[in-house]
């Protein structure tokens, strides 16, 4: 559906809470601030994909 390297905002918020339980990062880091979407998700690599 999306391509190589897909990534959506659930899938880093669920990350991000993993990280935050294992007390790897602070929970009042803005998670939003510091990603964006702009270059994935464009269904790069389904035509190979047998």
């Amino acid at each position: 559906k999306l391509g190589i390297g897909a990534m959506t905002d659930a899938r880093i918020e669920s990350f991000y809470d993993k990280m935050v339980k294992a007390k790897v990062v602070p929970v009042r880091v803005d998670i939003k601030k510091s990603y964006t979407l702009a270059f994935v998700n464009k269904g790069v690599g389904i035509d190979l994909k047998k």
